[in-house]
């Protein structure tokens, strides 16, 4: 994902706007978290249209996912300790929780 490259790659500059981005979609999510936390699965049941709606909870969650990972992780920048708490209080999933937390990460595997 963009935000994953952008955290390890973009300029200090970036960590505003993956912030913004992430912001935007709790705040578009924050009243319906409950259906994302079913969503980290992967099973699709249902119909299509479900399959729909499924499929954009999962990129959701793999969005706030990348987001947060980016944020941690960013080369370029360094989190406050306020800013690291701002940034698990909104989670929406539990393993936005643990990316958060510094125990797992997304992101590019260093070749050579």
């Amino acid at each position: 994902m963009a935000a994953t490259f952008l955290g390890f790659r973009g300029p200090a500059t970036v960590e505003s706007v993956l912030w913004q981005r992430l912001e935007a979609l709790r705040e578009e999510w924050r009243e319906r978290a409950v259906e994302l936390r079913g969503a980290e699965t992967g099973i699709l049941d249902g119909g299509v249209r479900e399959h729909a709606a499924q499929l954009e909870r999962a990129g959701t969650v793999q969005l706030e996912q990348a987001l947060v990972s980016a944020l941690v992780r960013g080369a370029n920048w360094k989190l406050t300790l306020g800013e690291q708490e701002r940034l698990r209080e909104g989670c929406l999933t539990e393993k936005c929780h643990d990316i958060a937390d510094g125990k797992m990460s997304l992101g590019f595997l260093k070749l050579g």
